[in-house]
């Protein structure tokens, strides 16, 4: 593998769950923590305040990313039911999702991961916040 691809994008699926402004990040071959302390390579809250402080480690072993909970943190990987088990290494694929309390993170290519990635995300959510339609504007069809 090439030093250039060792990283792996993760993105947060569902933004208007989370109460902190990051809505993604790249992993290198250091890997790092997912959690809510601002030490954390991917400082991350939701409105419930589920998220302990550090939440999951990413790793590389081997050539390969891995994710594993921190201690007895409750991760649901790949929309399973059962949570993943504290302190034990998952291989990642690209494609593969995970949540914590009520936040969906989806790991990407690094490569998807850019400034208007960012951007186009923050339009999004200005379009949730117009929830009033100004009538004045609508008119029906043939008047």
């Amino acid at each position: 593998m090439a030093d250039n691809e060792e990283k792996i994008g993760v993105i947060i699926e569902n933004l208007e769950e989370i109460l902190t402004r990051g809505k993604a990040y790249i992993f290198d071959k250091e890997g790092g923590f997912i959690g809510s302390d601002f030490q954390c390579s991917f400082c991350v809250q939701d409105r419930e305040n589920k998220i302990q402080s550090k939440h999951l480690r990413i790793g590389f072993e081997e050539g390969f990313f891995t994710i594993a909970p921190v201690e007895d943190a409750v991760v649901f990987y790949n929309e399973s039911f059962s949570k993943m088990q504290g302190g034990f290494e998952t291989i990642i694929n690209k494609g593969d999702i995970f949540r914590i309390s009520n936040v969906q993170f989806r790991f990407v290519d690094y490569k998807e991961i850019n400034e208007e990635f960012l951007r186009n995300k923050e339009k999004l959510d200005d379009i949730e916040k117009c929830d009033e339609i100004n009538e004045g504007l609508l008119t029906p069809r043939g008047k």
